[in-house]
C-alpha cells in the first residue's frame, strides 16, 4: 500500500503536462514573471475555450475545500479514513458554530463569511486534483 499517488506527484514535480510541452520553446528569453503571465493567460485561454470542464473543476475544488480529510484520489484509503475520523468532528462544530454566529449576529460577525468565501476563490490548485483528459 503506498502512501501517495507517486505518478501524480512526479507528473507535477515534473511539469509533465501537454501544456508545459507546448509553451517550452515561448519561454525561451522571458523572465519567470513574464513566464507565469504567459502560464496565466494560457489558463484564461483555457477556461474560455472549456467552459464545461472549468465549472467542473471549480465545483471539485468547492467539494475538495470544503470535505474534511485527505484527498481520496493522492492518499490511500486507511491515511483517508484516519484523517476523516480526526478531522470530521472538527469540520462539524467549526461549520456548526460559523453558521450559529452568523445566525446570531451577521453584522458582527459577517467577515468570518467574507474569510471564507475568499478562501474558496483563491484556493486554486484544482487543476491537480481530478484528471480530466488533459
Amino acid at each position: 500500500m503506498t502512501i501517495f499517488n507517486y505518478n501524480r506527484i512526479r507528473k507535477l514535480l515534473n511539469l509533465e503536462f501537454n501544456i508545459f510541452r507546448e509553451l517550452e520553446p515561448r519561454k525561451e528569453g522571458l523572465t519567470h514573471s513574464e513566464i507565469q503571465k504567459m502560464y496565466f493567460d494560457e489558463g484564461i485561454r483555457w477556461v474560455k475555450e472549456n467552459p464545461n470542464k472549468a465549472i467542473t473543476l471549480a465545483i471539485f475544488d468547492l467539494y475538495y475545500f470544503l470535505m474534511p480529510g485527505l484527498n481520496p484520489n493522492w492518499y490511500s484509503r486507511g491515511q483517508v479514513l484516519f484523517s476523516l475520523f480526526v478531522s470530521l468532528p472538527i469540520y462539524v462544530f467549526a461549520y456548526l458554530g460559523i453558521f450559529l454566529a452568523l445566525k446570531q449576529d451577521f453584522r458582527k460577525h459577517f467577515w468570518i463569511l467574507g474569510l471564507f468565501i475568499s478562501m474558496i476563490i483563491s484556493q486554486s490548485d484544482s487543476t491537480f486534483k481530478i484528471d480530466l483528459g488533459q
